[in-house]
């Protein structure tokens, strides 16, 4: 079943916007494959890239001849190899030539040591430009295990959005209570991530001016408590949900688990987005799937309208 298109459609202006994120895309063939036949569905018209992923390349000329798709930049600095040589970032690598850091401790050491904060910024600017000088025009940042929303790291994020021109970037605010009202299932860690998160969102809000312009964070965004749970009874019951604004919805499709993350059920977020019981619902719901670019191209024509009337009514 076709679903409906933000600029297709009567609805274009519609106040419930809803953005299906596939994450991790150019990390694997795997995942690749899964995102060409997600996006087959109907439902995903979004992914964010890896610039240090695996099959890269593949995923590149995915992104180049797929219809109606935008991709993001999934900005790495754990689990991965860098597109800088370990030279350039003596504090992040190993020798191996993957990132020698976890999410907790590379996080640790960025409260305290300035020289990783600057090397994971040189290596972010690389990503950023390698998938730019693939030829492609990325509308969206966020970072593999949500490194970006580290205090020390957020504002230095929205400077490269403004930089190269990328209009969006992610900052999850979790709500706890609708995610237990809809999935009882491991209530003490998601409240606890949920705690984190939301906390270190405050930290981003109230160190770093996010009032740019140029620069948009999406009203909405759902999965981080729901990483690889993300099924098609746990979507069925979210969409009704789905609050006015933009909302993303990220997961993380894949046609097995990969060996790094075995316990995120890829196929079954794939099978998710092919449901045709949720592209059902998405039409009932009355809710417009799109891309990021599309919403801020809409959002920012939308918001200019009045001053544009008030002006020729003045001319006139």
């Amino acid at each position: 079943m076709a679903v409906t298109n933000a600029f297709l459609s009567d609805s274009t202006f519609s106040k419930r916007h809803v953005v299906f994120n596939a994450d991790d895309f150019g990390y694997s063939s795997n995942i690749n494959q899964a995102v060409q036949i997600a996006h087959g569905g109907g439902l995903l018209k979004s992914a964010s890239l890896m610039a240090t992923g695996n099959a890269f390349d593949e995923a590149v000329s995915m992104a180049m001849t797929l219809e109606d798709f935008q991709v993001g930049v999934h900005l790495c600095a754990t689990q991965t190899r860098s597109c800088l040589p370990g030279r350039h970032l003596p504090g992040l690598m190993g020798s191996d030539g993957y990132f020698r850091h976890g999410l907790a401790e590379i996080g640790f050491r960025l409260l305290f040591a300035r020289r990783y904060v600057l090397e994971i910024v040189r290596e972010w600017r690389a990503q950023i430009e390698r998938i730019l000088g693939a030829g492609l025009r990325p509308d969206h940042l966020n970072s593999h295990q949500h490194l970006h929303m580290h205090p020390a790291l957020f504002g230095r994020v929205l400077d490269l959005a403004e930089e190269y021109k990328i209009p969006l970037v992610r900052m999850p605010h979790t709500n706890f209570q609708l995610n237990a009202r809809l999935d009882r299932s491991r209530l003490v860690s998601k409240f606890l991530k949920a705690a984190v998160f939301n906390g270190l969102r405050g930290c981003c809000l109230a160190f770093h001016e996010v009032d740019r312009p140029s620069v948009h964070l999406a009203d909405h965004t759902y999965g981080l408590l729901q990483i690889g749970k993300s099924d098609e009874a746990y979507l069925a019951k979210l969409l009704p949900w789905l609050p006015e604004g933009c909302s993303e919805i990220y997961i993380h499709p894949g046609l097995r688990p990969e060996p790094c993350s075995p316990h995120i059920r890829r196929d079954v977020e794939l099978a998710a987005l092919l449901s045709p019981r949720l592209c059902e619902m998405v039409e009932n719901e009355q809710l417009v799937v799109t891309t990021f670019r599309q919403w801020v191209d809409s959002f920012e024509a939308e918001t200019e309208l009045p001053s544009t009337i008030e002006s020729m009514a003045v001319r006139s």
